[in-house]
């Protein structure tokens, strides 16, 4: 859902935009159709195994509910 919107940004800049977007721009419901997305995606192009670094825990239901492998970790 971000796809591009980072580019270019240094690392603690990056890391602020992407923590305000998703804080601003993402229900859970959104989060969780997001996260699927992405996966699907990711199947789609050959990835077997998933990492996401969250908040919510929202993404690792994803996963979960995907059956796919995956590590997260929630700050």
């Amino acid at each position: 859902a971000l796809r591009g919107f980072l580019e270019g940004l240094d690392f603690g800049s990056w890391l602020s935009v992407l923590t305000r977007a998703r804080r601003e721009c993402f229900d859970r419901d959104s989060l969780y159709d997001s996260s699927c997305a992405g996966i699907d995606e990711g199947l789609r192009n050959g990835i077997t195994t998933f990492a996401d670094t969250t908040e919510s825990g929202v993404p690792l239901q994803a996963l979960r509910d995907r059956g796919v492998r995956g590590i997260g970790f929630i700050e």
